[in-house]
């Protein structure tokens, strides 16, 4: 599947919808005070969707995902500017929460070296850099793949874990509503994500 981000195109090579939704279904039955096992599988579907919402709407990676670009640098879309780590230039990934970083060359060569990742706080939406210890200049990759998302609910920020919550458990709540559920009332507690306080 083909997916746009800041007028890039990556392909995603997998995404793993349920491995989150999973790690958070005890926190969700307790949100839902829910204290049997017959309707597990229909809460770990309503988190699911509310991971979904709460990555589209805050600008957050959070469902385990791989992706892959042919063609894109990061210093020609991006430019070096200065990241967390003292010292270093890092360049802007189009994704949080990254995992992992490969950079190939032209003939299918890993050629990502000493680059790393850098991200102020994983599990929120703080943005992640590529960095060299040695300040190399931009790398030099034909193609680029990320692994990102989150797995541990431990990483998650609290303010993450509220609002993936509180989706759940509106949806769970009112799941033979006549009516679809929307999320225009939780908006202000998503946009909260979007640039929360350091």
């Amino acid at each position: 599947m083909m997916v746009s981000y800041r007028g890039m195109l990556w392909n995603q090579l997998e995404v793993d919808y349920y491995a989150l939704a999973t790690a958070l279904l005890p926190e969700m039955k307790e949100q839902s005070r829910v204290d049997h096992s017959r309707d597990d599988n229909t809460i770990r579907r309503h988190t699911a969707w509310a991971i979904a919402t709460v990555e589209k709407r805050a600008n957050i990676s959070l469902n385990p995902a791989t992706y892959r670009s042919a063609g894109y640098s990061l210093a020609a879309f991006f430019g070096p500017c200065a990241c967390p780590l003292p010292g270093a230039l890092g360049y802007p990934l189009p994704f949080n929460n990254v995992r992992a970083l490969r950079l190939f060359d032209i003939d299918g060569n890993d050629v990502t070296k000493d680059w790393g990742v850098v991200q102020a706080r994983f599990g929120s939406n703080a943005e992640a850099y590529a960095v060299s210890p040695s300040n190399a200049g931009p790398p030099n990759a034909s193609a680029i793949e990320i692994d990102v998302g989150v797995d541990d609910v431990t990483e998650l920020d609290p303010s993450v874990v509220q609002a993936i919550e509180r989706f759940a458990a509106s949806a769970y709540e009112n799941r033979e509503a006549d009516s679809p559920l929307g999320s225009d009332g939780f908006d202000a507690e998503v946009f909260a994500i979007w640039r929360p306080a350091v």
